[in-house]
């Protein structure tokens, strides 16, 4: 009878994992599913420890992932890193400080910015294509000349 008990709590714990939504759990949780790559991944965890001496209560980690959470995407690791770095460097300035509340709105004005690039270049790559009309009927091309 206990062995049916056991048995039962091993199959739900199992189905748990099956119906979790945590990629590291599904099995998902590879460099390319976060969108990072081993290198920045190598970084990010490095900078996690480092950020971790200038302020014992913040946690890139678990930053990284409750944004992803609120917003339903990682933010770019490049400007995570970038940010990070620049928060090693100037230690004392962030001894005291909300390194959460920094981080995020520091993490939203690069996402900002490099979306605004991002979007510049693809209506740039967008122009340098023909136009669509004249996909369409090649007959306006040669009214062009």
């Amino acid at each position: 009878m206990d062995n049916d008990k056991e048995s039962k709590v091993k199959e739900s714990k199992v189905n748990k994992r099956k119906d979790s939504k945590c990629p590291k759990k599904q099995g998902k949780a590879t460099p390319e599913f976060f969108g990072i790559t081993t290198e920045e991944k190598a970084e990010l965890g490095l900078l996690a420890v480092k950020l971790k001496e200038v302020s014992v209560n913040f946690n890139l980690h678990t930053f990284l992932l409750r944004n992803k959470n609120k917003q339903g995407f990682f933010p770019p690791a490049d400007k995570v890193i970038k940010i990070s770095k620049f928060i090693v460097e100037n230690k004392v300035t962030f001894k005291d400080s909300n390194l959460w509340a920094y981080m995020t709105t520091a993490v939203k004005r690069e996402q900002r910015q490099s979306f605004a690039d991002k979007n510049i270049k693809e209506g740039e790559d967008f122009k340098k294509i023909q136009p669509i009309g004249l996909l369409l009927n090649p007959a306006l091309l040669k009214e062009r000349g």
